[in-house]
């Protein structure tokens, strides 16, 4: 599989790291319904993941990405802009 095919898959500290905000947040926002369902369950059902874009995207469509990051999102490609 060519790299830039490859799945980006995400879990708690990743995305406090996407939101800039701490992992004990990201677990609340979990437990709360208001972060959205995991793409992928693993380890017996303990641990939950995501991938990127799903994240990015509710994300970016519920103003939850920092603003310095909203600044540098590209539309077009769908990503940030490094």
């Amino acid at each position: 599989m060519h790299p830039s095919n490859q799945l980006e898959i995400v879990g708690v500290a990743e995305i406090a790291e996407i939101l800039a905000i701490p992992t004990n947040h990201v677990s609340m926002m979990i437990s709360r319904m208001t972060i959205p369902e995991a793409d992928f369950v693993i380890n017996a059902g303990r641990t939950k993941v995501w991938l990127k874009s799903t994240i990015m995207d509710w994300a970016i469509n519920t103003g939850k990405l920092p603003i310095e990051d909203m600044l540098n999102f590209d539309i077009k490609r769908g990503q940030l802009d490094k």
